[in-house]
Order: C-alpha cells, then structure tokens, then sequence
C-alpha cells in the first residue's frame, strides 16, 4: 500500500513534465506560424483557430493539473513535516522522563523506596499546595486591604482637592469681586472729584458774573452820574449865558 502510495505521486510527476513539455512544443509551433496536428499540413483559418482553441484548453487543464499537483506536493510535505515535528518532541519528552526516572532509581535504590519516596514527595507536595494557596488567600486578603485604603486614601484626597480648589474659586471670586469693587470706588471718587471741580468751577464763574454785574451797574450809576453833572453844568453855563445876555442888554 505504501508503495502503490509512494509511486503515485512519482507518477503523476511524471505526466505533468510530458505536459509541460507538450505545451513548450505547441507554444513554439503556434509561435513559427505551423500547425500542430500529426500530418503537419497547413489547415483553414477556422482549424487552425479551432485546432488553437482546443489547444488552449488542453494547456489550461494541464496548468491547472500541475498546479494541483504542485499544492498536493507540498501539502503532503507540510503533513510530512508536521508529523517529524511531533515524533522528534515526543522522542525527547521520553528521553527526558527515562533520565528522570533513571536518576530517581538510583536516588531511592529500589521501586517500594521510590513508591514511599513518591507518597512522600506527594504528602509533601500536597501540603506545599496547601500553604501556597493558604498564602495566596493572605497575600489576597492583604492586597485587598491594600487596595481598599488605598482608594479609601485616593478618595480623601480627591475630596480634599475638590474642596480646596472650590475654596481656591471662592477667593479668586472674592478676589476678583473686590478687584472691581475698588475699581469701581476709584471711579466714583474721580467723579465726585470732577463734580465737586465742576461746582467749584461752577460757584466761581457765579462770583465773577456777579462781579461783572456789579461792575456794570456801578459804571451805570456812575454814567449817570457824569451825565447828570454834565446837564447841571450846561444848565449852569446857560444859566450864566443869559444873565450876561441880560445885563448887556
């Protein structure tokens, strides 16, 4: 069966190369122009493209079962592979378990002391798992502790931070409150300051047009006065014309 197996593919192998070699033939006959039927003589137009067609499809099915081959081929060389993989690990597992039990033999000196030694070894081993996985659980709890005040730590301070950066914009908000609260006295102070500068200014035009006023009405009285006086002295004057107009008469 092997054999039948193994000549099989070898066989196939074969036929495929007569293919190829056939399709390297009629590629160079159809490449000089001839004909590729078995008396060699020059056929029509449509035989030869017929002829050619035909051709064409014999050399795509033999590339095809080449191909096929091919990805047989190597698939059976993966398997092949695979299956060495596994019998070199399983050869040097063994090898290694024979090693060991060789060492052990010598170790105990016997099988009924290596059955004791291996009923120790596993009493001691049981109880190895034992304190192992009792100190997982500790080491578990303890971590678990660990992680709750840690977040218990983590919490405090994150409200801690909250609290002081909602304490930090309660003054920047005062800070910035009474920033513009002087800003604003120092704006009513200036206008208080131009208002008491314009009342000021306001209180001396006041006096000065009251000055002004009184100036006039002084230089009224005192026009009048001229001009009365002037009126008394050309009364006079007329006065003493007459007399002496008067007299010479």
């Amino acid at each position: 069966m092997s054999s039948k197996l193994s000549s099989s593919p070898s066989r196939e192998r074969a036929d495929a190369n007569t293919l190829l070699h056939q399709l390297m033939k009629r590629v160079e006959l159809a490449r000089r122009g001839k004909s590729a039927d078995l008396n060699g003589s020059r056929m029509s137009l449509d035989e030869q493209v017929r002829a050619r067609h035909e051709e064409v499809k014999k050399d795509t099915k033999a590339g095809e079962m080449l191909r096929a081959l091919r990805d047989e081929e190597d698939a059976r060389r993966l398997k092949q592979r695979r299956i060495d993989e596994a019998k070199r690990k399983e050869a040097v597992r063994q090898a290694m378990f024979d090693d060991f039990e060789n060492k052990r033999s010598r170790v105990y000196g016997g099988k009924e002391h290596w059955k004791e030694a291996s009923a120790l070894e596993k009493a001691e081993r049981d109880s190895s798992i034992a304190e192992r996985r009792q100190s997982v659980k500790e080491l578990r709890q303890l971590h678990q502790q660990q992680r709750y005040f840690a977040e218990e730590r983590l919490a405090r301070e994150r409200d801690q931070q909250r609290e002081s950066r909602i304490q930090q914009k309660k003054s920047d908000e005062l800070y910035v409150a009474r920033r513009e609260q002087g800003r604003i006295d120092e704006i009513k102070s200036k206008v208080n300051a131009v208002k008491e500068l314009t009342r000021s200014k306001q209180d001396a035009l006041d006096a000065v047009y009251e000055r002004n006023r009184e100036a006039r009405q002084h230089i009224v009285a005192v026009n009048e006065a001229l001009r009365r006086r002037e009126l008394r002295d050309i009364a006079d004057q007329m006065s003493s014309l007459q007399q002496e107009l008067s007299r010479l008469h």
